[in-house]
């Protein structure tokens, strides 16, 4: 792609031929001579039934030649071929990653929770040849028959439907092929194909959260080559990493396939169609897990419901969380009630991750998601691309151009005109905000389409429905010093300090609230209400305050945020709810909040 440079760093190229399939032999040779110093398997997965699975690097390397033995002599799946796998986290879903990567087909992630109708709009999209599905209580019969549906109309050629029966869902389904009895009969002796390190191996569909997904196209070297040397100064051989997520994000496959794999490392897997927190606490005190990485609101949950200085964790050395923005409230709150630092970090679909969190024991930086890896050069810009001094907030891009980053897509598949835009000059447009100090911590405060564009230009006004606000004189940043306000037919002049109209960041409202005791997570939006856009906060309360008032909690919550931050800052409207809206990667669904009623 002409808008990268050469992937790599000025010490380091990427090699012509790389299969991280070699990475997993290598792991596997070294326990057969005995040359590995930890006794952890390389996949430990147990269920909520008590089953278990325990294979080694060995099992690893010699199943996952039977399975491309499988892809290639059953399912017909040719290298460049996509196998579309709709998995939940059961130890085939790393098998089949492995074949594929034997095989040099591409493995193309999909979320069990995704839609029907969307699952078709994705089959019809990404052209997969083969599909992949475990029937389970996260894989419903609707998408499966989505499969059969667009298999039997031909508007895609799919050569071949196999069904994995772990879970015990679905004994057999029409015309597909039973995953376990051709596995049986499948041969150990497979001779992985000579990749080159372009060569695609995976596609991760992004969250949708601003549109119709996009398909991500990653390459070997992308993917095991970026974690691979990557990671090695953070996770070691002896470490057992849990990494709670469905496997539609791409953080599963990043960290428990291709990090963990990549240094030797054992990957741990709890699976529950939803992980409590109490679950996720109680799974952490019986397993030798180090490190462990949950959602945003599973900290939230556990810290608002569960004593946790009243456990311990023997082995545990770190927690993680990404993918939102993070209070320093949370953070600080949950090293003082565990004793485990929480560490944030940032990387996109797009990337990889890019930052690895802030020294160990250093608390003065709690939200911030930390310094870059090796081999990246994020820049803080302003709209003209010029880079800001340090702690001014601006736009995220990665430098690209003479060298690129090795964890750096290839593209956006069978869509040119979004890979060209999403690069100016000599950087990738990650789309986000952010800032960094002078010493060269990050922090991610946004994306820059979610920045609230308010009608009067003032975030947070609070005059009645029939009240109209217009401006005496503004420019591109910030209004004069006076607004002219028509009030019931009388006009009345308001004066205002100096106000920045274009960087009033969500972002920036979300932490404030969450440092009151009330609010246990939220989302700030902007809402059509009235013919106007108004700043609407939508609230998930802490288990104290839900009996509250909640007139007089909206007012105690508004005056908060006017207090420690500004009056223009504070939300016109709050709504309190259960819970947030995921988008099926996980992310909160900004724009199905602001499509809400109010």
């Amino acid at each position: 792609m002409d808008f990268l440079g050469i992937r790599g760093t000025k010490g380091f190229c990427v090699p012509d031929y790389f299969n991280f399939a070699d990475v997993i032999d290598e792991w596997a040779q070294k326990e057969k001579e005995g040359k590995k110093q930890s006794d952890h398997p390389a996949l430990w997965w147990i269920d909520g039934a008590g089953n278990e699975v325990k294979w080694t690097f060995g099992d690893v390397a010699v199943n996952s030649k039977k399975a491309a033995n499988l892809l290639s002599n059953e399912a017909d799946v040719k290298p460049g071929d996509r196998v579309m796998v709709i998995l939940p986290a059961i130890p085939e879903y790393w098998l089949i990653q492995a074949a594929c990567l034997r095989t040099g087909s591409v493995f193309l992630v999909m979320p069990t929770n995704v839609g029907p109708k969307e699952l078709h709009r994705r089959m019809l999209k990404s052209k997969p040849v083969c599909v992949v599905a475990a029937p389970c209580d996260q894989v419903n019969n609707e998408l499966l028959d989505v499969v059969d549906e667009v298999f039997c109309s031909a508007e895609v050629d799919i050569r071949s439907r196999i069904l994995v029966n772990r879970m015990k869902y679905e004994e057999r389904r029409r015309d597909w092929l039973l995953f376990e009895d051709l596995f049986q009969k499948a041969s150990a002796d497979y001779h992985s194909v000579k990749s080159q390190s372009s060569d695609p191996v995976i596609i991760y569909h992004t969250s949708g959260t601003t549109g119709n997904s996009k398909m991500v196209e990653h390459s070997q070297a992308s993917t095991g080559l970026c974690s691979g040397g990557m990671r090695r100064s953070h996770f070691v051989e002896s470490d057992l990493i849990w990494i709670a997520s469905p496997t539609g994000w791409p953080v599963l496959s990043s960290v428990s396939f291709f990090s963990t794999w990549s240094v030797g490392a054992g990957t741990f897997v709890h699976y529950v169609a939803f992980v409590t927190a109490r679950e996720a606490l109680e799974t952490l005190q019986k397993h030798p897990i180090t490190d462990a990485q949950f959602s945003h609101s599973l900290y939230l949950k556990a810290l608002d419901d569960e004593d946790l200085k009243s456990l311990s964790f023997a082995k545990l050395k770190r927690f993680f969380v990404a993918g939102e923005p993070t209070s320093k409230h949370m953070i600080r709150r949950w090293k003082e009630e565990t004793g485990i630092e929480l560490w944030n970090y940032y990387g996109q679909t797009e990337t990889d991750i890019l930052t690895f969190p802030r020294e160990p024991g250093d608390d003065s930086r709690p939200d911030s998601v930390g310094k870059l890896l090796n081999g990246i050069d994020m820049l803080i810009v302003d709209d003209k691309y010029n880079e800001v001094t340090p702690g001014t907030q601006g736009r995220v891009v990665i430098r690209v151009k003479p060298y690129c980053p090795v964890g750096m897509f290839t593209r956006y598949v069978d869509d040119p005109e979004k890979t060209e835009s999403c690069f100016c000059r000599d950087f990738f447009i990650t789309g986000d905000l952010g800032r960094m100090d002078e010493d060269g911590y990050f922090w991610i405060v946004g994306r820059t389409d979610d920045v609230l564009i308010i009608d009067g230009c003032i975030a947070g006004w609070s005059g009645k429905a029939d009240v109209n606000v217009s401006f005496q004189s503004k420019c591109t940043r910030c209004i004069r010093y006076s607004c002219h306000v028509v009030r019931h037919r009388r006009l009345i002049r308001y004066h205002f300090p100096q106000i920045c109209l274009c960087k009033i960041i969500p972002g920036d409202v979300e932490n404030c609230l969450k440092e009151h005791p009330a609010v246990l997570n939220c989302v700030v939006v902007s809402v059509s209400y009235l013919n106007r856009q108004i700043m609407k906060a939508f609230i998930v309360l802490s288990s104290g305050f839900k009996n509250e008032n909640q007139d007089h909690l909206i007012k105690t919550l508004q005056d908060h945020v006017t207090y420690n931050s500004a009056s223009w800052m504070s939300p016109e409207k709050m709504e309190f709810i259960d819970d947030l809206p995921k988008t099926v990667t996980g992310k909160v669904d900004r724009r199905k909040l602001q499509c809400a009623d109010l």
